[in-house]
């Protein structure tokens, strides 16, 4: 149903874009990261760790549940991204067009190919339904580990190492607690990254489709 037309399109990329800013901006590691850079500079400059060990333990609460926050977020950023573009967001299906479902492992799929290949390509009306695509949608993987999908985006190429250490709960880190999970200067810069991204990238982005799709203006998100 997301594919009908350009309207159809934006709208669902809107509300992707504005859950994804909710739940990052809910992670404690996010909504305490000016804070954690502040105590990393006395760290270093002052070898202060207690303050850095307060921050930490007081709170970040779970960093497990950061890093799912983090990750979906940019899960369904990412499919805004590819929706805004005409890609398809979802898999296509085991069962239908090997040689289609191959394809898109290896890049993404324009929503005019998947109406060419079912016959569809002349169809106006909006009555219509992709045959061949499954209702499970791309995983993150597809993008952290795929070139093309990473292009598609057009967001920063920095950004994904940085998610493949989030996704993975494996960062390369300086400062280490219990649960494995640290806060070194190398993550804390990936952090501001990844907030700079959602504070002005996707803000930009899903205003101006709030813009385009005459929406109340109440429904604008914050520069951040």
């Amino acid at each position: 149903a997301c594919y009908h037309n350009v309207q159809t399109r934006k709208w669902v990329a809107a509300n992707l874009l504005r859950s994804s800013h909710t739940i990052f901006f809910d992670a404690d590691v996010i909504q305490n990261l000016d804070e954690l850079i502040s105590a990393w500079d006395d760290l270093e400059k002052f070898d202060n760790v207690e303050r850095m060990s307060n921050i930490i333990f007081d709170k970040l609460r779970n960093p497990l549940i950061d890093a799912i926050r983090i990750a979906t977020c940019f899960e369904n950023i990412f499919k805004a991204e590819l929706l805004l573009n005409g890609y398809v967001i979802h898999q296509v299906k085991k069962s239908h067009l090997r040689q289609f479902l191959n394809s898109q492992r290896n890049k993404p799929i324009k929503i005019s190919e998947v109406k060419r290949i079912e016959g569809l390509k002349w169809r106006r009306q909006n009555d219509y339904v992709f045959n061949s695509l499954a209702k499970n949608t791309l995983s993150l993987s597809y993008f952290l580990n795929t070139p093309s999908y990473q292009a598609a985006t057009k967001l920063p190429k920095e950004l994904f190492p940085i998610l493949s250490d989030v996704n993975s709960n494996r960062n390369s880190l300086h400062f280490l607690i219990g649960t494995g999970v640290s806060y070194g200067k190398q993550s804390l810069e990936g952090y501001a990254l990844m907030k700079s991204v959602v504070g002005q990238h996707l803000v930009k982005r899903h205003n101006k489709l709030i813009d385009d799709l005459g929406w109340h203006e109440n429904q604008l998100l914050q520069l951040s």
